[in-house]
């Protein structure tokens, strides 16, 4: 992810494409597409890279947050309220089951699904449970260019940092002491922060010191793949415990994506 700031970057579209498919798949095949969680780290590093490189280069231009905010609004709204007013209103019960998403459609309505899913579980339906990750971008869309405005890049970076492992700590403190069961591990917000704000430092640190960069992501890519792929090998067909991807593996991911 080492790239000049500001450039259009057609590989992440392919990388998208990929990361689309794998996990629309995952929804229908779920155990033949047991990893391709992965892909979903993978977007949230993407997220966090991109959208702070935007806000960074233009945090000094008038109208900063309005002019963010239009067009993450003008992109993401009409078609996700859209769906929301045909599954709620339009599509009949008798094609697909959807009186529980119904019965709590503020969450959706507000984009706070994610805390709905990991406070009372997933619904056994799986009509909507998808939902999650829409509600964690839109959330980051709406705080982020607040901290990337009142932080300059050295702070920005030491408190991208701070999240991180304030994200790691929440997440594994709770695994552990058996009070953050899944799926709250996998949806909170709270818990699914490192890859947004590895992408973030991976932004400022294109923007100025690229050096470091260049040095580190060949033998940190190589690492942190082979120990994820161990990890996963390990959780699958030795133990089938796979908690241990909430509690090593979606940091190594994270960091295998970032550089």
């Amino acid at each position: 992810m080492i790239l000049f700031p500001g450039t259009y970057v057609k590989e992440f579209d392919g990388w998208r494409g990929v990361g689309i498919i794998f996990v629309v798949a995952a929804h229908y095949v779920p155990n033949l597409f047991m990893g391709s969680w992965i892909f979903m780290e993978m977007f949230f590093v993407m997220s966090g890279f991109l959208i702070t490189g935007i806000l960074m280069d233009s945090k000094n231009k008038k109208g900063y947050y309005k002019r963010f905010m239009y067009r993450r609004v003008l992109r993401v709204f009409p078609l996700y309220y859209l769906s929301l007013i045909l599954l709620f209103f339009i599509i009949p019960n008798s094609w697909i089951d959807l009186s529980y998403y119904r019965q709590n459609q503020a969450w959706f309505w507000l984009y706070q699904e994610n805390w709905l899913f990991s406070l009372e579980g997933l619904h056994p339906s799986k009509a909507l449970n998808h939902f999650w990750s829409l509600a964690i971008e839109e959330q980051f869309y709406i705080v982020w260019p607040l901290f990337v405005l009142i932080f300059s890049t050295k702070s920005l970076i030491r408190f991208c940092i701070f999240l991180f492992f304030f994200s790691i700590l929440f997440r594994n403190t709770g695994t552990q002491l058996g009070f953050l069961n899944p799926p709250f591990p996998y949806m909170a917000s709270l818990g699914r922060m490192e890859g947004i704000v590895l992408g973030g430092i991976i932004a400022a640190l294109v923007r100025t010191d690229k050096s470091i960069l260049e040095k580190i992501a060949y033998p940190v890519t190589i690492i942190s793949g082979i120990l994820s792929f161990s990890v996963f090998c390990y959780a699958r067909t030795m133990h089938m415990d796979y908690s241990i991807n909430y509690q090593i593996n979606y940091t190594l991911v994270d960091i295998f994506f970032s550089v």
